[in-house]
């Protein structure tokens, strides 16, 4: 009868510290970069001639000392790859609203088992470029442009 409780108390252990661990981090960005972001995302509208809701976002966010670098990325286009399988398994995102989040991925999510199963050997810095840096823990948009 212990040793029933004990694996049923063991599994509830390790099913709770499994959900926790797999918990959504959002990223809260100031005005300026969200109101950037959403300028983006109207970017792409336009360019494609789609709704916002046919779109699939993501953003590769990487850091450089206190400078900041998004690249808004949309991949609806792409056919089934390691990359989409990063994007959508990745917990981490960027809060543009309180209705609306866009997944978020390092340069260093190559190294992950979806990337190497797809021999992706590096993640792409394209798409809608917007360079932030932080002074007086404010943050300010220095750069936005269209890379291709």
């Amino acid at each position: 009868m212990v040793k029933k409780y004990f694996y049923l108390f063991t599994l509830f252990l390790l099913s709770t510290t499994y959900c926790v661990a797999q918990k959504e981090i959002f990223y809260v960005f100031d005005k300026c970069v969200t109101d950037s972001v959403q300028k983006g995302v109207d970017t792409y509208v336009a360019m494609t001639h789609k709704t916002a809701t046919k779109l699939r976002f993501y953003i590769v966010l990487a850091q450089n000392d206190a400078e900041y670098s998004l690249y808004l990325q949309e991949y609806s286009s792409l056919p089934k790859s390691g990359l989409i399988d990063i994007v959508q398994s990745s917990n981490r995102k960027l809060k543009l609203s309180d209705h609306i989040s866009i997944p978020v991925i390092f340069p260093s999510d190559f190294l992950t088992e979806q990337a190497k199963k797809d021999k992706i050997e590096s993640i792409p810095f394209s798409g809608y470029y917007i360079r932030i840096i932080i002074e007086g823990f404010k943050q300010k948009v220095l750069q936005v442009s269209m890379l291709f």
